[in-house]
């Protein structure tokens, strides 16, 4: 975990010239530690065309590009990861990760999260979550009525 010490090492390497993929991811999570996303990025992408199946890369990717606040190239990784998950219930949670960082309608981020639940079975308990947007959609519908005496619907 000494990701800072790891950096002089990780530097100091050509990675396009390494095929461990497992051993670029590692490389790909000390960039992402340090915040070098960019880096952190190249570095996945490379483990992803030297990987058979990039699920998990996908996700990484996901996650990074939405840590560098490019939601758009988050949605392509996204279309790509549905295709090669598509049966995989995680997809709901980078759904749910991407509408976030959108700024989508509490009412879209709760109806991924409760896709999710259905899809999960109830295995992982997300209704804290559920509940606290639920919460928030409320106070913001009783904040809107107090100011304005109605809420427009399609704000919601």
């Amino acid at each position: 975990k000494d990701y800072k010490g790891a950096m002089n090492i990780v530097d100091s390497i050509d990675w396009r010239r390494v095929k461990n993929v497992r051993t670029l991811c590692v490389v790909g999570e000390i960039y992402a530690a340090n915040g070098r996303y960019e880096d952190s990025k190249e570095i996945f992408l490379l483990a992803y065309h030297k990987a058979s199946i990039g699920k998990n890369i996908l996700y990484r990717l996901i996650e990074i590009s939405l840590r560098m606040d490019d939601i758009n190239e988050a949605e392509e990784f996204f279309e790509e990861y549905k295709q090669v998950a598509s049966n995989d219930s995680t997809q709901y949670i980078l759904q749910y990760k991407i509408a976030r960082a959108k700024n989508s309608s509490l009412n879209e981020q709760i109806r991924i999260l409760e896709e999710y639940k259905v899809q999960r079975n109830g295995h992982m308990n997300w209704q804290p979550c559920i509940t606290k947007q639920e919460k928030n959609r409320n106070v913001w519908i009783y904040a809107m009525k107090s100011f304005s005496g109605s809420v427009k619907a399609n704000m919601l």
